[in-house]
């Protein structure tokens, strides 16, 4: 994933059925919509705004904001929340598990 949450390789990107559209600007919202809710809700994954001065309307965008060590949540006893994210060194990419 990267900085703003958009997913750079995910399982579902190497299903057979998979296009090139289909694998472009995906977020994680749309794909791990669990992780991504517990990541909104613990202030990891950021909702901001600004203004489109163009277009003359605001617009919505995400940033991933870590701790420095990455966030663990492997054995949360939560069901559907399971995942563990680092920042990948000297990148705007995150490496979840």
């Amino acid at each position: 994933m990267d900085s703003a949450g958009f997913l750079i390789m995910h399982e579902e990107f190497l299903k057979y059925s998979a296009t090139a559209a289909s694998v472009e600007y995906v977020h994680i919202i749309k794909v791990e919509k669990n992780i991504a809710e517990h990541l909104i809700s613990n202030n990891y994954l950021q909702r901001k705004e600004c203004r489109n001065l163009k277009e003359i309307r605001k617009q919505s965008f995400y940033e991933v904001e870590l701790p420095d060590g990455g966030v663990n949540f492997l054995n949360s006893g939560a069901r559907c929340i399971k995942y563990q994210l680092g920042k990948i060194a000297g990148t705007n990419a995150y490496l979840g598990l």
